[in-house]
């Protein structure tokens, strides 16, 4: 026996282009934009809070990011960057493994 439920729906009213690029982060991320709010309000609900903490700040990535260290920053590649000192490739691990 099939059970169905009744679904209810929530209108929410953006610019076309900020719905374009919710689809196509969300589609990136294997959702639809629908599925990536529900997981929102399943979240809240479950949590019975926020799924993340709102704030007024904004936060400036380049500025949080040249204030990090040299040593575990990241280039745009995603690769850890070292310093020259602690770069030894005579124990680079993972090229032995190739």
């Amino acid at each position: 026996m099939l059970i169905t439920m009744k679904e209810a729906s929530i209108t929410v009213r953006i610019s076309p282009e900020f719905k374009q690029k919710c689809d196509s982060l969300f589609n990136q991320l294997g959702m639809n934009t629908s599925a990536a709010i529900s997981i929102f309000l399943h979240q809240a609900v479950r949590d019975q809070s926020m799924p993340f903490t709102p704030s007024l700040r904004t936060v400036d990535q380049d500025g949080i990011a040249s204030k990090l260290p040299v040593v575990g920053r990241f280039d745009l590649s995603g690769n850890t960057i070292l310093p020259s000192e602690l770069d030894n490739p005579e124990d680079d691990v993972y090229e032995q493994l190739l």
